[in-house]
């Protein structure tokens, strides 16, 4: 019976233990909650893995269930970029910083958004001011100064105890962008470093240095040197030591001490080992000296010097803006210009800049250019120009006006050369190689004047509130549209001028101008409507009198001419007691009679005007042409026309 059920009771007990082994078994690791998860994405970004970050964090961002956990992954997607753009120092203030790609910044500024629109940051703590430091400093790398500055403000509001670096970065952001009032805002901010007791004696040593900075920059170089010679002993020991050699140079040569400021700068210089920032600066201060002495052979050394040690940096731009004034002050106009050509495209490239900013470059340019213009060499003022064009604000019409005025006198000063070249001697006929040089000149002085009108255009459409600016230049570009041989814009722009300024002194002349520019077109009654404005409203004036012949000249052009108002308005001169025969419209009005009566076939008193004309004026340029309509006259007559 045993031997019976002893296997099935074998297997039985077989099943049960292997149940009750099932049943002991462990279960699988357990189902990781959002917030293991994230904080494993919080190691990674620590471990400096960022790849593996951001697709690990986009992976967790598209599980979350709350807007609260949404948040907190764009805070620390903001946060881990941050480490990443210092680590490729790509972010923050120093020379060092490259500029990052702008989608960079932007993330940094929308991620930390969202995590305070959320509530993940409280906008009272002390994570609040890392976070607006961090935006602040996103808002720097776009070029958006007084948000990034706005930011740092935050960050300080929401710190809870004093931190120095806040106020130092505060300092540096207002002394490179320099909005309004930036000086008196600088010295706040160092006051406060300065007289706070927790400021370590390197933080102090540094404001220190940029108060004097500042000071230099009031005009106030006495009291900066007062405060440097004032310096506490153990400042010297910092790794500010040095910058304050540099500023008592620096104060020195704005007080008007080249000497001394060169003896304590090029003392500094010689014993500096490190060739950083503060070597470039003192490098760029006896540069300065140099230049101001015209000693800008030396002075291109020390720019050389810079622009050998700092590529890369800040410096740099500064050192190639040095250089290129020295190449300038020796007349090496192209070198000057490839150096300012490298200054420029590093400031637009990137814009902050602790060395030179935009508007420095801007002003050396038109400095160059001015001093250019006074000598008439108005072909390398303009390639200046045209670099400080790249640089200026659309806005900026007083760059804008610069350019068109030096084009206009680049234009007038190919039209001299024109004219001299024809009067050289006129008996002598012109070769192919001297047509083909009059004709490229004559080009050339067409596209110089149409720049100067565009430009001049633009200036009389963006200035508000100056009468005077916004007459000039509509005049100017007018004249311009004239000279360029444009005659439609020239008569768009004419027009403008006289529908907006009647009743200035040069309305009458814009309106011979206009009606001249008609007549060009051979629009002859349009020309006669403006020239008969001219006349009913301003008959005396000198543009009445100039623009009788070319009226009378309309008259006998017309479909159907008008000789008998030619006739008048032409004997009407002859007629004018205020007029002498010496008086050019007098002469001109004789002339013009003689060949209008030729014209039509009446010769007698033809030969009368004629012959009038050769007595009169026996030197005319156009006797020539009268002796010969005198005699075809007379032979007209003997053959009973007339």
């Amino acid at each position: 019976m045993a031997d019976k059920w002893q296997k099935p009771v074998f297997v039985l007990s077989l099943i049960c233990f292997i149940g009750v082994v099932v049943m002991m078994r462990p279960e699988g690791p357990p189902k990781k909650t959002f917030e293991d998860k994230y904080q494993e994405l919080r190691d990674i970004a620590l471990a400096g893995e960022y790849d593996t970050f951001y697709s690990e964090a986009e992976a967790l961002r598209q599980e979350a269930q709350t807007e609260q956990q949404v948040g907190r992954l764009h805070g620390l997607a903001a946060e881990t970029r941050v480490r990443e753009l210092i680590k490729r120092r790509e972010i923050g203030l120093g020379s060092n910083v490259i500029q990052s790609a702008p989608n960079n910044y932007q993330m940094i500024i929308d991620g930390y958004g969202e995590a305070f629109k959320t509530g993940v940051i409280d906008p009272n703590s002390n994570g609040a001011s890392q976070a607006f430091r961090d935006v602040g400093m996103a808002f720097w790398g776009l070029n958006e100064r007084d948000r990034a500055i706005k930011s740092l403000r935050l960050a300080i509001e929401a710190r809870t105890e004093f931190d120095v670096g806040l106020h130092k970065d505060l300092v540096t952001m207002y002394l490179t962008a320099q909005p309004e009032n930036y000086l008196d805002q600088c010295l706040m901010e160092l006051e406060k470093i300065l007289v706070n007791p927790d400021s370590p004696v390197a933080d102090q040593a540094w404001a220190l240095v940029r108060k004097s900075q500042v000071l230099i920059a009031q005009n106030q170089e006495e009291r900066a040197l007062q405060l440097l010679e004032s310096a506490d002993k153990s400042f010297a020991d910092t790794p500010s030591g040095e910058e304050i050699d540099l500023m008592r140079g620096r104060a020195l040569r704005h007080a008007g001490r080249p000497d001394e400021a060169e003896l304590v700068l090029r003392q500094l210089f010689e014993r500096m080992q490190d060739r950083g920032d503060i070597y470039a600066q003192v490098a760029l201060e006896l540069g300065k000296i140099n230049y101001e002495q015209y000693r800008d052979f030396d002075a291109f050394e020390f720019y050389k010097a810079i622009l050998q040690t700092q590529s890369g940096k800040d410096w740099y731009v500064a050192g190639l803006l040095g250089a290129g004034e020295c190449m300038a002050l020796q007349k090496r106009y192209d070198e000057s210009i490839g150096y300012y050509r490298r200054a420029v495209d590093l400031i637009k490239r990137k814009p902050i800049n602790l060395a030179v900013n935009s508007a420095q470059v801007q002003a050396s340019l038109a400095e160059q250019a001015h001093i250019l213009g006074l000598v008439k060499q108005y072909r390398q003022a303009i390639d200046y120009l045209e670099l400080e064009q790249e640089l200026a604000d659309p806005d900026d019409i007083i760059a804008i006006y610069r350019f068109a005025r030096m084009h206009a006198r680049l234009a007038d000063q190919l039209r001299q050369q024109l004219e001299e070249a024809r009067v050289t001697d006129p008996t002598q006929e012109p070769s192919e190689t001297d047509i083909q040089w009059r004709q490229q000149q004559e080009d050339l002085m067409a596209r110089h004047y149409e720049i100067a009108a565009d430009h001049y255009m633009i200036v009389s459409q963006k200035v508000s509130g100056d009468k005077t600016l916004f007459s000039d230049s509509l005049w100017f570009a007018a004249e311009c549209y004239d000279n360029a041989g444009n005659a439609e814009k020239a008569i768009e722009t004419w027009k403008t001028y006289v529908n907006q300024h009647e009743g200035d002194p040069q309305w009458p002349l814009a309106l011979k101008n206009l009606a001249q520019s008609f007549q060009s077109l051979a629009m002859f009654p349009e020309a006669l409507h403006y020239y008969g404005l001219l006349h009913d409203k301003h008959p005396n004036s000198p543009a009445a009198l100039d623009s009788v012949i070319p009226m009378a000249r309309c008259y006998t052009l017309l479909p159907e001419p008008q000789l008998e108002k030619a006739q008048a308005l032409l004997l009407s001169v002859l007629s004018n007691r205020a007029l002498t025969p010496e008086a050019v419209y007098f002469r001109d009005a004789v002339f013009e009679l003689g060949e209008l009566y030729y014209k039509q076939g009446e010769y007698k008193k033809a030969i009368g005007y004629l012959t009038e004309a050769i007595d009169r004026y026996p030197k005319d340029s156009s006797l020539g042409k009268c002796m010969f309509l005198v005699g075809d006259s007379y032979k007209k007559k003997r053959s009973g026309a007339g």
